[in-house]
């Protein structure tokens, strides 16, 4: 590097001699510049404006070719900014740049200008330099409060011997500057965002503290007000909870039309029960029930299930076949994850819903049917219509009365009462002493989030039930019910067993858990539904009145048809 000689700003009666050089001149223009500049630096407050004016300055003054800004933070080093000499912005700067001679700036402090570095002993034996062929290279420190916060990186990949000493002392008289500005910057910018993360808090609180102050006055309407009895049973909604009150009271008075009524809730809160008990109170309460679900179907042979199919249709149909529209007839159809059917069989449904006639597949005769239809989605319908996955038209003519399930985390009071519930109904079905659970159990399960809701709280009651002694208590809760899934599978269960065997077992599982729903199955799994068809045929897991079957764990996977 050049040793730098001592600085001199020249006189005025020099500036304005006649036997001033052009190099005087040139000097004072800079220092005029810098005079500006410094004006600016004083009065932008925003950072990226900020840090693209400083990198179009140096380069300005020095008219090197690229120009990048390193500040190091929290530990590493990042390249805040990157231009050219046409003010544009250079793309994957990472690999532009040498760091290592960046970094040999930041740790000593000390300056680098070099003519030509790939040639400069003590920097050529980078190997970013010789790999990037540098010349002309000028890199300073930036100090802020005598600390060093990154670097600046000038180069000029053509032309040797580009800056000069005096450019060196220009630019560290320059980053100081510069720095203060940067400084005063990030403290503005950190106290606009702790003023608007403050004002979000706020909101957030007020916003808590509005719905509780809402939810207690409707508590309070609902302790001061009598509650009409229900005019039906609803022996397997177990709830008092204010939110299952709500849901009750609409089910009462919605029970007793012929509409059809769509159900949302998340998985696992009983989406299908609702609409098992709004047809076993309603006015079809004589005819079919009759459930499908949609997720579950490939999309060839849906419309197969639902309208039928008469002989010689298609390759396999070798009797007529009776469809689930028409087996329902002046009963219930249940469509469950009706949002997974394919556009192409939304429009059939939707023809069959507006004149009450369906065709069977390959047939050229009508016939017409009473249904009744429930739909059900753990989705957002109306964002699927919003979206165009859904019909809108189809919406409507589903949507004669909109149900929403609440979430277990909204009823966490109605907990104790259905594992009560579940400890009962396991008990009539093993003919076994009925287990016990303690409050300090019931508590614990109560602070859990239950993102599987109800389905997910009765499979760890069955879980616990089945292990405990005596009774269900805190220490067995806390031991067993925490535990990962992940964690609950120990060496022992996989030793000895092929791949194959893993994998078939955790299918089974995964159909097990969701209640034979091969759509959710997938999702638990992380597959597609077509993967899950493809490895259930795989693996001959068939399906007998109680789910898969498992007729041999040691038997090999079926091989792929051809």
């Amino acid at each position: 590097m050049k040793k730098a000689k001592p600085t001199r700003f020249p006189r005025l009666t020099e500036i304005f001699s006649p036997k001033a050089n052009v190099d005087t001149e040139r000097e004072w223009r800079k220092l005029l510049r810098l005079q500006e500049i410094n004006q600016w630096l004083n009065s932008e407050l925003d950072t990226k404006r900020l840090l693209d004016g400083i990198m179009d300055i140096v380069i300005d003054l020095t008219r090197a070719e690229r120009g990048f800004m390193i500040l190091h933070r929290d530990g590493t080093d990042e390249i805040v900014v990157a231009r050219n000499i046409d003010r544009e912005e250079v793309r994957r700067p990472d690999f532009k740049i040498s760091h290592s001679i960046a970094q040999k700036v930041r740790d000593t402090g000390e300056p680098v200008l070099s003519d030509d570095a790939a040639t400069e002993a003590g920097l050529s034996a980078f190997s970013s330099v010789s790999d990037l062929q540098l010349r002309s290279v000028l890199c300073i420190p930036v100090r802020a409060k005598d600390r060093i916060i990154g670097t600046l990186y000038l180069d000029h990949r053509y032309e040797r011997g580009k800056f000069t000493v005096d450019d060196l002392r220009l630019l560290e008289v320059f980053s100081n500057q510069a720095a203060i500005a940067l400084e005063n910057a990030r403290l503005l910018q950190e106290a606009r965002d702790a003023r608007e993360a403050l004002e979000r808090a706020n909101a957030e609180l007020e916003g808590r503290v509005r719905r509780q102050e809402e939810e207690l006055a409707s508590l309070r309407r609902d302790a001061d007000l009598p509650e009409e009895p229900l005019r039906h049973i609803y022996g397997g909604l177990v709830g008092r909870s204010p939110a299952m009150r709500r849901l009750l009271r609409l089910l009462d008075r919605i029970t007793e039309t012929h509409l059809p009524v769509v159900i949302l809730g998340e998985s696992g809160t009983g989406k299908e029960l609702v609409a098992r008990i709004l047809h076993e109170n309603g006015p079809r309460r004589g005819g079919p029930f009759v459930s499908l679900n949609c997720g579950a179907m490939p999309a060839a042979l849906l419309e197969s299930e639902l309208f039928g199919h008469v002989r010689g249709a298609f390759t396999g149909a070798v009797r007529d076949k009776v469809g689930l529209f028409e087996v329902a007839d002046r009963g219930t159809l249940f469509l469950d994850e009706v949002v997974e059917m394919e556009p192409a069989m939304q429009a059939k449904l939707l023809r069959v819903l507006e004149n009450g006639e369906l065709r069977p597949v390959g047939s050229a005769e009508s016939r017409r049917v009473d249904v009744r239809i429930l739909s059900a989605t753990n989705r957002d319908l109306e964002a699927a219509v919003a979206s165009g996955r859904f019909r809108a038209d189809l919406y409507y003519r589903l949507k004669g009365f909109v149900v929403v399930v609440p979430p277990l985390r909204e009823r966490a009071g109605d907990i104790p009462l259905l594992v009560e519930f579940f400890l009962d109904r396991i008990s009539a079905e093993n003919g076994s002493t009925r287990r016990r659970i303690t409050p300090g159990a019931l508590d614990v399960l109560q602070r859990h989030e239950w993102p599987g809701n109800v389905r997910e709280l009765q499979s760890e009651v069955r879980r616990l039930e089945a292990l405990a002694l005596a009774e269900i208590d805190e220490e067995l809760v806390r031991r067993e019910f925490f535990v990962p899934n992940s964690a609950r599978v120990t060496a022992p269960a996989i030793r000895g067993r092929t791949l194959a065997q893993i994998e078939r077992a955790a299918i089974v599982e995964a159909l097990e858990s969701n209640e034979w729903r091969k759509m959710d199955a997938a999702r638990t799994l992380g597959i597609s539904r077509r993967t899950l068809y493809d490895k259930i045929r795989r693996h001959r897991i068939t399906f007998g009145p109680r789910g898969p079957t498992n007729p041999s764990s040691s038997s090999p996977p079926a091989k792929p048809a051809r």
